[in-house]
């Protein structure tokens, strides 16, 4: 077979495998906002990872006991009126375990966590009548049962070192990494029940803190840990030599305020009274003492913002079964609890999404927290 032959065939296979993504390419595709929706429920198991049954040691009573509580929980979450009467899109709510990862452990609960995310695919058509759901990234509302964390830390990961002789730097890492800045508080929408500016609502026990402020005297001295041991090991690295400083013209007086002499100096202005108080309860302290000083943080620690806080390690009851419900956190859109969200679009799942979350009945959720 000669090679023009040889072109011409390869050309032409080349036209006939391209022809169904030029067809594709030239159906217009519209949004479809009359097309009846569907809600689709599945639970959904990894072999191994965050989403494993195998990260929990359960009884296949309790593995179903469990899958139950996820259902319930999905159950409530559809009876918002946003998905009830599906019109132009789908939701597609997929349950499963779930395990936060922090410095290699879990959080503190030896509860089984679980995560329930509902995508909202909106429905399109082409001109052939062909029908199909949204092929990209679909926007989405999770929740998360017996899942303590905030939606955003806002402070910075600290990795720790692979040297197994760093202990104490590994376990100062450790406990810093534990501390989140509490999001500002949106609406308290009913005791126990609260969305935060960050897209965290909360469902908890009543009376019951999940988080706990950490006060100024424990931020310090948690810093101060962390950055005493991260200058020694920063000591073990090779510096610069007294010709390379004099050649790059760099002033030795630079190495001697280090972070952990600025917060030595600002620790020791603080007075005794403010290293006592958590940051929740400053704004308080202010105004029984309005003429009390409040130093600022000097060097690299200016802008750091409060209230710091951990996750509460007591929160959970320890003497209930595994398969109970204790707190549940949703993270969707928050903004609509300040009236200011606008949520239209000519995508019906977008605006049900960014809606979602004004319609919650958070009251029937609140009533799963029980055994």
């Amino acid at each position: 077979m000669s090679i023009r032959k040889i072109l011409a065939q390869r050309i032409i296979s080349l036209v006939l495998c391209a022809m169904p993504f030029v067809l594709l390419a030239q159906a217009k595709w519209n949004l479809l906002p009359d097309k009846p929706g569907k809600w689709i429920y599945s639970y959904h198991n990894e072999p191994y990872g965050p989403n494993a049954e195998i990260n929990y040691k359960l009884t296949p009573v309790e593995l179903a006991a469990i899958k139950q509580k996820m259902a319930e929980v999905a159950k409530v979450l559809h009876q918002n009126p946003e998905i009830t009467n599906l019109m132009g899109y789908d939701v597609a709510a997929t349950s499963s375990f779930y395990t936060f990862y922090c410095n290699n452990k879990t959080s503190p609960t030896d509860f089984p966590q679980a995560e329930i995310s509902l995508k909202f695919y909106s429905l399109w058509g082409d001109n052939a009548g062909n029908v199909k759901r949204y092929w990209g990234e679909a926007p989405e509302v999770d929740c998360f049962i017996n899942n303590m964390q905030p939606s955003d830390k806002q402070y910075q990961y600290i990795a720790p070192t692979d040297d197994v002789k760093d202990v104490e730097f590994n376990n100062s890492v450790k406990k810093l990494n534990e501390l989140f800045i509490r999001p500002a508080i949106v609406k308290e929408i009913a005791p126990g029940i609260t969305a935060y500016a960050d897209g965290t609502i909360v469902i908890a026990e009543p009376d019951k803190p999940y988080w706990i402020p950490v006060t100024f005297g424990e931020w310090f001295d948690l810093q101060l840990a962390f950055q005493k041991h991260d200058s020694i090991i920063e000591s073990k690295k090779p510096r610069f030599t007294e010709q390379e400083m004099h050649d790059l013209n760099i002033d030795p007086k630079l190495f001697e305020n280090t972070p952990y002499s600025f917060l030595k100096k600002d620790k020791a202005a603080f007075p005794a009274e403010l290293l006592l108080a958590n940051s929740c309860t400053l704004e308080e302290l202010i105004k029984k003492n309005p003429d009390m000083a409040i130093p600022k943080l000097s060097g690299i620690f200016q802008g750091i913002f409060f209230p710091h806080m951990r996750l509460n390690p007591d929160y959970f009851n320890k003497s209930l079964p595994k398969s109970a419900i204790q707190i549940i956190i949703l993270r969707a859109n928050t903004s609509v609890f300040q009236g200011g969200s606008d949520c239209s679009d000519d995508d019906a799942a977008r605006t049900a999404c960014c809606k979602f979350a004004g319609s919650v009945d958070f009251q029937a959720l609140q009533k799963l927290l029980i055994p």
